[in-house]
């Protein structure tokens, strides 16, 4: 089963790039629905499109995604291209849990905060046969519960440093790894590092300094494998 979680710029163009087949798309999750987050939603959804099927690309995301699908759907129908996207709801309430979808030993479930609902920002859990994943996007670290015993955590994260002379809400890797070793993960991915070698090693070990040992920092390219039955992680490129 493909999943997309979020379509930042460029995404369809880097996928293609690594032979993943779009054809086989089942969703895109996105996890708040400003231009960061959705700017290829069109493309992808282009490129997941069947010569044979014109059935909509299902997307999924905070109550703003309608908005966002609708005006997509409407440039497309005038240019007569076929297909479209098709946006699911409910989206989560605060400490409650919404399944995505289910099938074949598969649960993809979407979660939220309360300091997440009112910033339009949605969490995802993948849980396959004793193995866990969770996406959380960039929000503040309050999602401990929904990320109980997860194998994996993948959250973005700023320096204090940079939090403070940006100015804005994204949690710290402290902060982040604090949350994830409490909800028992036992890896923590940051992700939107910084390019600069340098200051992402010092997110990684500003993250380590909360008691998580096992974080790496997120690359475009890394590829990560939880293979079955284990409790290991394999991080290695695509």
């Amino acid at each position: 089963r493909l999943f997309i979680v979020d379509a930042g710029s460029g995404a369809a163009l880097a996928l293609d790039r690594r032979a993943v087949q779009l054809g086989r798309l089942e969703a895109v999750l996105l996890t708040g629905a400003d231009p960061v987050r959705a700017a290829d939603l069109d493309e992808l959804g282009v490129r997941a499109a069947s010569p044979r099927s014109e059935r909509p690309l299902p997307g999924y995301g905070p109550a703003d995604l309608h908005a966002v699908v609708e005006g997509l759907n409407m440039a497309r129908a005038a240019q007569g291209v076929p297909g479209g996207l098709q946006p699911w709801a409910p989206a989560p309430e605060p400490g409650q849990s919404v399944i995505v979808f289910e099938g074949d030993g598969l649960r993809v479930s979407a979660f939220t905060t309360e300091t997440d609902a009112f910033k339009g920002r949605v969490g995802y859990r993948f849980d396959y046969r004793g193995r866990s994943l969770v996406i959380a996007g960039d929000g503040r670290a309050e999602w401990a519960q929904a990320a109980a015993d997860a194998d994996v955590v993948m959250h973005g994260a700023q320096s204090q440093m940079l939090a403070q002379l940006h100015q804005d809400d994204i949690a710290t890797p402290f902060e982040v790894a604090t949350a994830a070793k409490t909800a028992g993960a036992g890896m923590l991915v940051l992700t939107g590092v910084d390019p600069n070698p340098m200051i992402a090693e010092f997110q990684v070990r500003e993250a380590k300094q909360a008691g998580l040992s096992d974080v790496v920092a997120g690359r475009s390219g890394l590829l990560l494998e939880l293979p079955l039955p284990s409790r290991e992680v394999n991080v290695r490129p695509l």
